[in-house]
């Protein structure tokens, strides 16, 4: 049967390894800068949320320059690139609605506001109720595994 897969989808024995295969991974590092001197509460939730939920192969951390925060995202170089224009977006949206309803975003019932927008982001992925549970738990299994894998290879990149 293996034989017959990896004929039909023209398949080798190398291509089918027990490493995680990060070598052939590009990554990268970019920071993400903040207007203020400190980054807010719900700032930090949405970094967190943005790299534990939408793009888990890719971590994150802030660091302070001169009077100024900013968030470096470090992984695989093509989904940094999309978590950051992802962030920035989600970033510019929250501060946006907060500042026109409430006339701002750092304090106050801006800051609520915000810590609430972050808050209530959809956070469960919704499984297909067709599938069976053995294989939604492989499947699972399979993207965690690879995810610890990039996530490990990103770390000693950084170092």
């Amino acid at each position: 049967m293996m034989q017959n897969l990896m004929l039909r989808h023209n398949l080798s024995r190398e291509d089918i390894t027990e490493d995680d295969n990060t070598d052939n991974v590009l990554f990268t590092r970019i920071a993400c800068p903040l207007n203020g001197r400190r980054a807010c509460r719900w700032e930090s939730r949405l970094a967190a949320y943005v790299t534990g939920y939408v793009f888990p192969m890719v971590q994150h951390y802030h660091d302070r320059k001169n009077k100024r925060t900013f968030y470096w995202f470090y992984g695989p170089k093509d989904d940094v690139q999309n978590c950051i224009a992802l962030f920035r977006e989600l970033l510019l949206t929250i501060a946006t609605a907060a500042h026109l309803q409430y006339g701002g975003y750092a304090r106050g019932s801006g800051a609520s506001y915000c810590e609430g927008y972050v808050r209530g982001l959809p956070r469960d992925s919704r499984a297909d109720p067709n599938e069976s549970p053995d294989q939604i738990v492989s499947e699972n299994a399979l993207i965690h595994a690879r995810t610890l894998a990039i996530q490990q290879a990103a770390g000693d990149w950084l170092r």
